[in-house]
């Protein structure tokens, strides 16, 4: 093989004019050599086929694509990876238009982010805003073993770099090939624009929650702020207001309003007392939170979503290893 000061990798190119395998080597992630006039071709050609699960595709709008990470290697208007790479993002952003989604994408959910609003077109139809005393951070997908999978979408009020308060709407499906179900029951819950929510409030460690699950929403949204560059509290007191959207139980919408518990002049221990029991001022810094965090969104939504659904346990102390301050 070939060595190179920069990163190498072979690749066998087969010619269409010969069966014998040419070597193809990689200067870098957007330049090789010995490609036959093909600049990097063969990485653009991947034989791959589009996932057969839609609720699997992340859909990406030219707002998120916007969003991210530009490339690191140094190119010019004469580079010739250009016109190529150029080409791909204009037939994205055409489907896009036409399809209102990226190929692939047709039957998942579409949300989009518009300012501080996000608007979601099914599961459930709403447009949620948020106050403007808070900016989009990002969208965060997370899988839940086998199954549900979904995404965070997080607006933060910050300080400079510092986390003073974080907006989270998640939304969740449940995959294809499980037969579970979101059993609790919102036919009492409060109403907040047409939906029905069922509420609690709770604390939680993001250390001790990536300890014991580290692929769980909250570190992965833990794990990726902490990449942007934010200061995060490690104790995080949260409100949340969860619903159920879309025929047979399937997909929830849940929307969490967080803030460092040591914002409260507490820790979080001292929200729970014995056997993990919310204590007395826990309840009250529970219900504050709550009435806080209802003068921070806004939720317009076209219709409510079953009235009446089959109840069972709340699952919200498993997954971020808090038991419920207030609950309703």
């Amino acid at each position: 093989m070939r060595q190179r000061p920069a990163l190498t990798i072979a690749a066998l190119f087969w010619s269409s004019a010969a069966a014998a395998a040419q070597l193809v080597t990689y200067q870098s992630p957007c330049e090789c050599f010995e490609n036959h006039g093909k600049h990097r071709w063969v990485a653009k050609n991947d034989p791959a086929t589009s996932p057969t699960d839609a609720s699997a595709i992340q859909a990406a709008t030219p707002s998120d694509i916007f969003n991210w990470q530009g490339p690191t290697e140094y190119y010019d208007l004469m580079s010739h990876t250009l016109p190529c790479c150029r080409r791909v993002f204009i037939a994205a952003l055409c489907a896009h238009i036409t399809f209102r989604a990226l190929p692939g994408t047709a039957g998942a959910p579409k949300r989009r982010v518009l300012g501080t609003r996000i608007v979601s077109l099914s599961n459930p139809t709403a447009t949620i805003t948020v106050s403007n005393d808070f900016h989009f951070v990002g969208r965060i997908p997370f899988t839940i073993g086998e199954i549900a999978s979904g995404e965070r979408i997080v607006f933060a009020k910050t300080r400079g770099k510092l986390v003073e308060r974080l907006f989270v709407v998640q939304f969740e499906s449940i995959l294809p090939k499980s037969k579970e179900e979101y059993r609790y029951d919102i036919s009492n819950g409060l109403q907040i624009g047409g939906l029905r929510f069922r509420t609690s409030t709770f604390a939680y460690s993001s250390d001790e929650a990536a300890r014991q699950n580290p692929l769980g929403e909250a570190p992965l949204m833990s794990a990726f702020l902490k990449r942007e560059g934010y200061i995060v509290s490690d104790e995080l007191m949260a409100a949340r207001f969860a619903t159920i959207a879309g025929a047979g139980r399937r997909h929830e919408m849940i929307i969490f309003y967080l803030q460092p518990v040591a914002a409260t002049g507490f820790k979080r221990s001292d929200l729970y007392g014995t056997n993990e029991q919310p204590s007395e001022i826990g309840r009250k810094l529970g219900a504050q939170l709550t009435q806080e965090s209802l003068r921070v969104f806004h939720i317009a939504a076209s219709s409510e979503p079953n009235a009446i659904l089959r109840s069972g346990p709340n699952s919200i102390s498993s997954r971020y290893g808090g038991n419920n301050l207030t609950n309703r």
